[in-house]
């Protein structure tokens, strides 16, 4: 190595080992952990463009701020105050031990004279018993002290609070201790592992039974936290390590099942506790099973693996259903369970059904922006109140044979609305992100029988002539009642192919836009007739029949524009609650406990034990002065002087000027 090499290096070696590069280097660590406290960890990237935009995600990404205490740059940061501490630690202890040991006797009266806190008495201002009261002091304040070799004078050396000093190297030992934890929770080999690709994450809609070696680790992979989803009665050895878009599979050295699950709710219908009752099998005790009951705010540990009550999931809800096609006309049973997709055939279409998620209930609330339509229907009006449970509901999926995906939330219990009864179906398309809300109006017998009627009546083109022709067999007019019936007819072909925008852009288009209104009002009277020979309706009921057959025709409409999807009416279900278990291994805890019990007690002494030096000296001609010092400079230094003054019997104002400090 060139003397300039060795020069650099010599200079970065004293930069690495001095305080100012250790307090910077903490500074870093700091504001990383605040960062990384404010970025919610380990999450897809679409929940960051959510949350921050597009720009600001990319650039959390490219940082490592989504999972930052895995990040390459914070373990390094960790290594360097590690070290840059360690060699503060070694290079400045044996001075502070050396300064706290030493009575500083060899200190001059000139020296002593340049300090602040001093005061100067003649031989005659001396008391008789001065060094008794002198020794009686120090010993009840608590200092130690040496006399000087001259046994004709009163030269005394003394100090207290010398702990001080050690709490100055706990708390410095402390950072270094919880530095070491970190990086052992850091997990370091499986952040080399996947840097030099021997572990790869797998997408998350990649099942685990299809993962490979490099997506699976083993037992021996050091610290983690992974999510455990166990069912009722089943066991599981392995937990998921969420890692953003990706995720790895890590063996348990123990197998775990659970017994029961339990879900309490609060009166609102929110749930209040999750609690499940575990079995732990370990393998390396035969016969050995550990009964864990956890639940939220009260985890569970075993042989170093700690068991948090996360939330709850579906586990398998087995239903009974009807897939609604054509807007509900037409209606095929079916059964799943929630979890398992099905193929099914609607209107001549393959789809695939991807039952998601049952809920027990499912409660909307004023100010809640997850269903503003809901809000907009349920609490509103005469039965206005800050919370609705609209009851069970089942969350699906329905995918196009092209891939495209619609989300669909079907309300199990029908729903009251001005004293109508609908069935309820929230669906959102594919890029969407406001749900649309379909109200499919229901019988006195709360079926669709009745909806079905009524718009198979006027679909149908023969049963639609025959309403048609006694819809106009009052009008004295041939020509006009003729006419009538083309332009319902053709209105409703219309209707049935793109809903009431499609009627009205053919008014539009036929520049008859002034009899849109008597038009729509057209229509309703003619399904007012298919009603009646659903329902039987006496010519009383005239207002209940047009509110229904109104619902109808909008309920059809919206469902067209929405794009024809399928829908699902659930009936039976066998609901199975699922619970959410977050498991956790840090084998670093202790050491970080450890450190941080250090600091604690490190800061305790450098708090309580404040450092004084008080030095007594006879001056040449008899006289005395005495000289107390503090670590820093202290505020009532200068009282707790007066207060030795006092304790020793001399004079409080001094005769003899002093020389300047």
């Amino acid at each position: 190595m060139t003397e300039r090499g060795a020069n650099l290096a010599a200079r970065a070696w004293r930069l690495l080992g001095s305080m100012p590069f250790a307090v910077a280097i903490l500074v870093l660590v700091a504001v990383a952990a605040s960062v990384g406290s404010l970025v919610e960890q380990n999450q897809p990237y679409v929940s960051h463009v959510n949350s921050f935009g597009v720009l600001w995600a990319d650039a959390f990404v490219r940082l490592g701020l989504v999972d930052l205490y895995h990040a390459p740059w914070f373990l390094l940061l960790l290594g360097f105050l590690t070290v840059s501490t360690c060699l503060c630690v070694w290079r400045n202890t044996p001075l502070m031990l050396r300064e706290a040991l030493s009575y500083k006797q060899g200190l001059s009266a000139q020296q002593l004279q340049r300090l602040p806190q001093r005061r100067e008495w003649a031989p005659s201002q001396l008391p008789a018993d001065l060094r008794p009261r002198l020794e009686a002091g120090l010993r009840a304040a608590g200092y130690r002290w040496r006399a000087g070799s001259n046994a004709g004078s009163l030269d005394l050396s003394a100090k207290k609070g010398m702990a001080r000093r050690l709490g100055y190297v706990l708390t410095h030992l402390a950072i270094v201790v919880i530095s070491v934890g970190g990086l052992v929770d850091g997990n370091l080999l499986l952040q080399w592992r996947r840097a030099t690709g021997q572990t790869v994450p797998a997408a998350l809609d990649t099942p685990s039974a299809a993962l490979d070696a490099r997506s699976r680790v083993g037992t021996d992979g050091g610290a983690f936290r992974g999510a455990l989803r166990l069912a009722p009665g089943e066991t599981g050895d392995a937990v998921s390590l969420n890692l953003g878009d990706g995720y790895l599979l890590r063996s348990l050295p123990v197998q775990v099942r659970l017994e029961r699950f339990h879900i309490d709710y609060h009166p609102t219908g929110q749930p209040r506790d999750f609690v499940s009752e575990l079995s732990v099998i370990d393998e390396q005790q035969p016969g050995t099973v550990q009964r864990l009951r956890v639940s939220m705010n009260r985890p569970a540990s075993y042989r170093g693996l700690n068991f948090f009550q996360s939330g709850f999931d579906d586990g398998g809800t087995g239903f009974d259903a009807e897939l609604l096609g054509e807007g509900g006309l037409q209606a095929q049973p079916l059964s799943g369970q929630v979890g398992r997709a099905l193929s099914v055939l609607a209107n001549g279409q393959g789809l695939r059904l991807e039952p998601d998620n049952y809920r027990p209930k499912h409660v909307v609330a004023e100010g809640d922006g997850s269903g503003p339509g809901l809000q907009r229907a349920f609490l509103s009006g005469s039965q206005r109140a800050g919370r609705v449970d609209l009851g069970p509901s089942l969350e699906l999926g329905v995918r196009d044979a092209a891939g495209q995906r619609h989300d669909l939330v079907s309300y199990l219990q029908p729903l009251t609305l001005d004293g109508r009864r609908y069935f309820v179906v929230t669906l959102r398309g594919a890029g969407e992100a406001e749900p649309h809300h379909l109200r499919l109006p229901l019988d006195a017998q709360d079926s669709l029988d009745a909806y079905r009627q009524v718009l198979g009546a006027l679909r149908e083109p023969q049963q639609r002539e025959r309403l048609l022709q006694r819809f106009t067999a009052s009008l004295g007019d041939r020509e006009a009642a003729r006419l009538l019936r083309q332009g319902l007819a053709r209105a409703y072909d219309r209707f049935f192919v793109g809903g009431f925008p499609a009627v009205l852009a053919d008014l539009d288009a036929a520049q008859a836009g002034p009899a849109r209104q008597g038009l729509l009002e057209m229509m309703a009277r003619l399904g007012l007739l298919a009603w009646r020979d659903a329902a039987g309706s006496q010519a009383g009921e005239v207002r209940e029949a047009l509110n229904f057959v109104s619902d109808s025709l909008l309920a059809y409409s919206q469902w067209v524009e929405q794009g024809r999807v399928p829908l699902l009416r659930v009936g039976a279900v066998r609901p199975v609650s699922a619970s959410v278990l977050q498991v956790t291994h840090a084998p670093g805890a202790v050491v970080v406990y450890a450190g941080m019990a250090l600091l604690a007690l490190g800061v305790v002494l450098m708090v309580l034990c404040p450092e004084r030096r008080l030095w007594v000296r006879t001056r040449p001609d008899g006289g005395l002065m005495l000289t107390l010092t503090a670590h820093r400079p202290a505020p009532g230094l200068a009282d707790e002087l007066e207060a030795w003054v006092a304790t020793l019997g001399l004079p409080a104002a001094d005769p003899r000027p002093q020389r300047s400090a």
